[in-house]
């Protein structure tokens, strides 16, 4: 039984260098030190990655001149100003990110110290991509074990320099690191709380499930460039319809009755193919990754954001948020969205 929780709009904020497939491929390019004749190959799989994916652009924080956890101050404060609240009124803050400068502490501590959330409750969740859902799980957890969390704010920077290679010595290497190269940065903040604030949707169900035996699919290292088996890693969204319809059926939704899912943004051409296999129109699950690229653990925060502030979400409607991660994890929520 989940507590009532409801969640607000999230802010998000995106670097200001954009780079689009071209200018990738010039980078590329220019770092490579091999025979010319070994270009070609390398640049058609760069160019067919960016065609699975149908990735266009992708913005970047390059140099990265700030503290991590300074990326995402900006957007949790106007959260937490859409909301009606102020640092001293959250009782816990979530990140969920791949991204991170160290071990320790949290880095959801150093954010609730910079805002002056100084009595949050704070910790961090490590789902690669699925990071920003399953921190909202687990913040959900704690508002139904203790009655005294009110106000959360769950946050998410996607930024990791050195984690994208431009340097692509031979064709094999471009195999796993190509991926990389549709990644895009951003950070994002977004409200949980037990009473409506604001536009907001009320959470009504969420469902998480891994199948650890892809957890080799995709992998960052702590001091390597990140690298993803992108064939298969991508064949696995054929388990995502089958995750979707547990979520429906826990929340006693049939599929059509849903009006738009939110998603992770690794592919527009996989997002039309989960709906297909899961018997749904394709525009009920909007591909948006032409326009910011893959944003990782920040993906569905500023897919809920875009569509909120194209008017696409209106009162009423049956939302479902939805990502899926290296690991191979899963994670959903269902929201009815109040206004």
């Amino acid at each position: 039984m989940l507590p009532e929780a409801y969640l607000g709009v999230p802010v998000v904020a995106l670097p200001a260098t954009c780079l689009d497939n071209n200018a990738v491929l010039r980078r590329v390019r220019a770092a490579f030190e091999g025979p010319d004749e070994l270009w070609p190959p390398i640049e058609r799989r760069l160019r067919g990655v960016f065609r699975l994916c149908e990735s266009d652009v992708r913005y970047l924080e390059e140099e990265r001149p700030l503290p991590l956890a300074d990326h995402v101050l900006g957007p949790s404060r106007e959260a937490l100003a859409a909301a009606g609240l102020g640092p001293a009124d959250l009782d816990m803050l979530a990140y969920g990110a791949i991204a991170r400068e160290y071990f320790e502490p949290a880095t959801a501590s150093e954010v609730a110290g910079k805002l002056g959330a100084f009595r949050a409750l704070t910790f961090d969740v490590a789902a690669a991509c699925s990071g920003s859902l399953m921190a909202l799980q687990a913040a959900l957890g704690h508002m139904l074990l203790q009655p005294r969390l009110k106000n959360a704010l769950i946050t998410t920077v996607a930024i990791q320099p050195g984690r994208i290679a431009w340097k692509m010595p031979d064709y094999e290497t471009a195999l796993l690191l190509a991926a990389g190269l549709t990644v895009g940065n951003a950070s994002a903040a977004m409200t949980l709380t037990r009473e409506p604030r604001g536009p907001c949707g009320r959470v009504v169900g969420v469902r998480s499930e891994t199948l650890s035996e892809h957890w080799g699919l995709c992998r960052a290292p702590l001091d390597a460039p990140f690298v993803s088996h992108s064939i298969e890693i991508f064949a696995l969204s054929s388990e995502v319809p089958g995750h979707l319809a547990r979520l429906c059926e826990d929340v006693g939704w049939a599929p059509s009755e849903v009006d738009l899912f939110v998603a992770h943004q690794p592919s527009n051409k996989v997002l039309r193919k989960i709906m297909r296999e899961f018997g749904q129109p394709e525009e009920r699950a909007p591909g948006l990754h032409h326009l910011y690229g893959n944003t990782e653990s920040a993906a569905v925060m500023l897919s809920l954001a875009h569509l909120h502030r194209e008017g696409r979400i209106k009162p009423g409607m049956k939302l479902v948020l939805m990502g899926a991660a290296g690991g191979f994890t899963m994670a959903s929520a269902a929201l009815i969205w109040q206004g």
